[in-house]
């Protein structure tokens, strides 16, 4: 089995991981985000030389075309490390090479490319063979109902945000391709830890403040996350640390359209500088200029260090609010959520 998209294959490879080995079945699980409290690099559960094997499977080094699945996940196809333009071939590689296709219903372009490979689909369109029905997407938890042949599937997933529940949707659809049985994912989803970095809440204050660390770093996962976080009712702290000075350019253009118009008046939001993991790239802008971008109006902060962040934050921080870092590749960013949540907690 093997899991691609731009967004949520970490998390749809950790679910099926958790849900087939409490459920007591044999897998081997190869997962770029361990679960929360086993660690934060990666997931892997070792299972026998003979068994089934799922897989998250990345378009972003180009290795995605190597794979040769009995089964294999489109989630979806957006723009993340290359315009989608770029990233088609790839995924058009990938969806022929899989002797079965799952794709996500909700994606135009994973629509379009299983339609044109005869693939089931799934999500919250209505047309998708495997039907979401959403009955809740937060605050504090996701509810849905997936319409299968065999019945009905309450979704009721710890995490927040309707991505969440199609995150849930493909991995309950695959557990059952692996032996789970539907009323074991049922019994099994409530309780998911979560993975690493995902919406993960790194601690709620004695009033009210949730602080939130997310993987987030490009336009469909700041997306996701902010409006997951808005979803709480209270004001937005973001701030986003963008992962590198290529894919800063890559986003500036994306983001300067997209932050005006998902930030509420009471949100806040503030670009950390970028990280820098050294070498010989062109280090020719500056978060300074990225939060320059935007219009006077939405009062976006630039913070030079992470010490200037945790500044910020507790400067801008609400009762009832929600503090969201945001960013990847920086392996001090969880460190820098549990700084902001230890100053916040006093």
């Amino acid at each position: 089995m093997a899991i691609a998209g731009t967004s949520g294959k970490s998390t749809i490879t950790g679910l099926v991981a958790y849900l087939v080995r409490e459920a007591g079945l044999p897998l081997t699980a190869l997962g770029g985000a361990a679960l929360v409290g086993e660690g934060v690099t990666g997931c892997f559960i070792p299972g026998p030389v003979d068994g089934p094997v799922v897989a998250e499977a990345c378009e972003s080094d180009g290795t995605l075309v190597g794979y040769r699945p009995a089964l294999g996940v489109i989630h979806n196809i957006s723009r993340d490390h290359g315009e989608v333009e770029a990233l088609r071939p790839q995924f058009s590689t990938f969806a022929a090479s899989c002797r079965r296709l799952l794709v996500g219903a909700t994606c135009p372009e994973a629509w379009a490319l299983g339609r044109a490979l005869g693939a089931r689909s799934y999500g919250e369109a209505a047309e998708a063979d495997a039907r979401l029905e959403i009955v809740s997407a937060g605050p504090d938890r996701a509810r849905g109902v997936l319409l299968l042949p065999t019945g009905a599937l309450t979704l009721d997933v710890p995490q927040p945000g309707r991505h969440n529940l199609e995150n849930a949707t493909a991995a309950a659809l695959v557990a059952i391709e692996l032996g789970v049985r539907p009323e074991t994912v049922e019994s099994l989803i409530p309780r998911f830890p979560g993975v690493a970095r995902r919406f993960e809440v790194v601690g709620i204050t004695g009033d009210g403040i949730r602080v939130v660390d997310d993987y987030a770093h490009n336009g469909e996962k700041i997306r996701a996350a902010l409006t997951t976080a808005q979803a709480g009712g209270g004001p937005v702290v973001a701030v986003f640390q963008p992962h590198g000075f290529g894919p800063a350019r890559f986003l500036r253009p994306e983001l300067r359209e997209l932050l005006p118009r998902l930030l509420r008046p009471g949100d806040r939001f503030c670009y950390a500088e970028i990280f820098d993991a050294g070498g010989t790239v062109t280090r020719d802008l500056s978060s300074r200029r990225l939060a320059e971008d935007l219009p006077a109006e939405l009062g976006c902060a630039y913070a030079p260090d992470h010490a200037a962040v945790v500044r910020w934050v507790q400067n801008e921080a609400r009762p009832g609010g929600t503090v969201l870092i945001m960013g990847a590749r920086d392996p001090e960013l969880p460190r820098l959520g549990r700084a902001v949540f230890a100053t916040l907690a006093g």
